[in-house]
């Protein structure tokens, strides 16, 4: 168990992120809709969230880490 909010949120918006994927792709015939295009990549919010969640989630495991460094050393 990690002790941390932004761990805690990043995970949660990854999974809400990859939840809305799944709907969509079981809703859809023709695959999961994506309206947004930038450059020739076309994603839609359940991505940005996916990738957002993701960025924060390493983002705060890493700062977890570095402010409890002195305890990565224990024995589990």
């Amino acid at each position: 168990r990690a002790r941390s909010l932004g761990m805690s949120l990043g995970a949660g918006i990854a999974a809400g992120g990859a939840a809305a994927t799944l709907v969509a792709g079981l809703a859809w015939r023709d695959g999961v809709p994506n309206p947004l295009v930038r450059g020739g990549i076309a994603f839609n919010i359940a991505d940005v969230a996916i990738a957002a969640g993701d960025a924060l989630l390493l983002g705060a495991a890493f700062f977890h880490a570095w402010r409890h460094r002195d305890r990565l050393l224990e024995p589990v």
